[in-house]
C-alpha cells in the first residue's frame, strides 16, 4: 500500500499448455493449489502420446517398494493415462572444465544420465516424433553440452538440447529433464552458485512446467529424497506408478515411515493459508518439521479419493 492506494496483483489460474497431470505438483508447490488444466486435446492426439510413453516405459522395468508398508492412498497404482515417467538413475557426477571465448568455466556432468537421456530421445525418435517437438533441459552447462555430443552421434542433432534458463518462456511437445546432481554433498555448493535445481524452488518450477504432451524425469532418487520439493516429486512418482529403472535401494525406503493416519495441517512455506491431506514422512525416530510431509494437491485428491472407493477410472476429470 502506497499513498493510501492499494497494489493490485493478476493471478492467472488457468493453464493452457500442458495436461492436467503436468499441473498437480506444481499447483500444489508454488501456485496454493489454484492452477487448472484448460488445455484442449482430442483423443487421438491422447492416445498418440500415450503409446510413445509405453515404448519409453518398456525400457526399464517399473520401481518395486515392496519393503515399505504404504497407507491405501498412497499405494502405487499406475496412472495409465498420464503422461509421465520418472526413470531413477543412480550415476555418478563429474567436475568438467568448459572452455570458451570467455574463459574456463566449472561445470558438472552426469555420463550415465546422459545416456538414459539418449536413449529415450532415440526411443521416441524411432516412434515417429520429430527431433523438433522434443526438448532436453539440464542444469548444468557441461551435461547439456555431453548430451548434445550423443545425441549428434545419432543422428538426432536437431533435438534442442538447453540449460533450465535457456528454456524460460519455451515450451515444446516433450521434455526431457536431467537432474545431473547424483552426490548431495554438492548440492549446498550449488545453492551458493546458483547451480543446480536441488533447494530452488524458482528453477525447480521452470524445469518442471515447459512440457505440453510428455514429460521425462531422469534423475537420482537418492538425492532426491533428500530435496523438500523433490521428495513430493518422489512420492507422486510413486504411488501414481510412474516411477521406473532405480529405486536406491536401502537409502531410499529408510526415509519413509511407517504408514500413519492423514492429518491436517497448514503449510506455511508456500505461503498457503489452506489445508491440505499430508503424510508424515523422514527417517525413522527422526523430529519431523515442515520439510517431512508429503501433499497430496486438489488435483490428485480428487481421482485418488475415488480408488479408497475401490474405482479406479482410466481419466482423471479435467477442469
Amino acid at each position: 500500500q502506497k499513498e493510501g492506494q492499494d497494489y493490485l496483483s493478476v493471478f492467472l489460474t488457468l493453464n493452457y499448455r500442458g495436461h492436467v497431470s503436468f499441473l498437480m505438483m506444481p499447483s500444489t508447490l508454488f501456485y496454493f493449489d489454484k492452477l487448472q488444466g484448460a488445455k484442449k486435446t482430442n483423443g487421438h492426439s491422447r492416445n498418440t502420446w500415450i503409446q510413445e510413453l509405453r515404448a519409453i516405459e518398456e525400457l526399464s522395468a517399473p520401481v518395486q517398494m515392496q519393503e515399505i508398508e504404504l497407507p491405501p492412498l498412497f499405494q502405487p497404482i499406475k496412472q495409465s493415462s498420464w503422461p509421465i515417467h520418472f526413470r531413477g538413475v543412480v550415476g555418478q557426477d563429474e567436475s568438467v572444465a568448459l572452455h570458451s571465448f570467455a574463459g574456463a568455466t566449472h561445470s558438472w556432468s552426469n555420463e550415465k544420465e546422459a545416456y538414459v537421456v539418449a536413449d529415450i530421445v532415440k526411443t521416441l525418435h524411432k516412434q515417429g516424433v520429430s527431433t523438433l517437438s522434443i526438448g532436453v533441459m539440464a542444469p548444468f552447462r557441461a551435461q547439456v553440452v555431453l548430451i548434445r555430443k550423443l545425441l549428434r552421434l545419432f543422428d538426432l542433432g536437431g533435438v534442442n538440447v538447453g540449460t533450465i534458463e535457456d528454456y524460460q518462456a519455451v515450451e515444446r511437445d516433450v521434455i526431457v529433464l536431467s537432474l545431473t546432481r547424483s552426490n548431495a554433498a554438492f548440492v549446498p555448493n550449488d545453492v551458493e552458485h546458483r547451480m543446480g535445481v536441488f533447494q530452488q524452488p524458482k528453477r525447480t518450477n521452470v524445469a518442471t512446467t515447459r512440457a505440453e504432451n510428455l514429460f521425462v524425469v531422469v534423475g537420482n532418487p537418492v538425492v532426491m529424497v533428500k530435496d523438500p520439493i523433490w521428495r513430493q516429486w518422489l512420492w507422486f512418482f510413486l504411488r501414481n506408478g510412474l516411477w521406473y529403472g532405480e529405486n536406491g535401494g536401502k537409502d531410499i525406503s529408510d526415509w519413509f515411515d511407517p504408514p500413519r493416519k492423514p492429518f491436517r495441517c497448514v503449510s506455511h512455506r508456500f505461503g498457503i493459508d489452506s489445508a491440505h491431506f499430508m503424510y508424515s514422512t523422514g527417517k525413522p525416530n527422526e523430529e519431523k518439521d515442515e520439510d517431512d510431509i508429503v501433499t497430496i494437491s486438489t488435483l490428485e485428491k480428487s481421482y485418488a479419493s475415488r480408488r479408497l472407493d475401490g474405482v479406479v477410472g482410466s481419466e482423471i476429470i479435467e477442469n
